[in-house]
């Protein structure tokens, strides 16, 4: 090989080196994920659900600080914020964003016999 040729060659694989350190570089930045999630949900939501899942979210993302306002009911999507979880009860939704159910939950109304008719539900007439 030329003395021209060897410094080409010697030239050529520095710059193959330092395109793999630079995708390395990349792909190192592409797998940390840090930064704010600002989440918007209903207060019972982040309580009872949300809650039991932040210790381990903080173990496999420490880099993300979670900013979670809980205003009470929400029943429509934030601009200001990263993720909405709704309160819909089966309302249809409106809007241009990514719908992803999350939980589910019942309630059971429990009362004295006499308490229903006389307060909110006269028309309640026992079981």
């Amino acid at each position: 090989m030329t003395e021209i040729g060897e410094a080409c060659l010697q030239r050529a694989q520095q710059i193959l080196a330092d395109l793999d350190e630079a995708n390395t570089l990349a792909g190192d930045a592409s797998n940390t994920v840090d930064g704010t999630l600002h989440v918007l949900c209903p207060r019972a939501f982040a309580a009872h659900q949300l809650a039991h899942h932040l210790s381990r979210f903080h173990k496999l993302h420490p880099l993300v600080r979670l900013e979670i306002a809980t205003p009470g009911p929400v029943s429509a999507a934030s601009d200001n914020h990263d993720v909405s979880i709704l309160s819909i009860g089966g309302q249809p939704l409106q809007g241009d964003f990514v719908v992803r159910p999350l939980a589910g939950s019942s309630f059971i109304l429990c009362a004295t016999p006499d308490y229903l008719p006389q307060k909110r539900f006269p028309e309640y007439r026992g079981i």
